[in-house]
């Protein structure tokens, strides 16, 4: 999944995340959100996998690894 960071700022998966950021979690991995106190996320995902997801990740120059 590509999730989006749109507004605010947090953590995921203990790494901090904020507006702008894109990050990759594998499809049926467990992660945790945690929005920041004074400025809570607002995010959304987009879940692909063969050939959307290899597209995609080229669209956004991300590794496929």
């Amino acid at each position: 999944m590509i999730h989006f960071i749109f507004e605010g700022k947090g953590k995921v998966n203990n790494d901090y995340v904020k507006k702008g950021d894109v990050y990759i979690i594998p499809q049926n991995k467990t992660h945790i959100i945690v929005h920041d106190s004074k400025t809570p996320m607002t995010l959304g995902w987009i879940g692909l996998s063969g050939k959307e997801l290899e597209l995609m990740l080229d669209i956004l120059h991300l590794p496929t690894t």
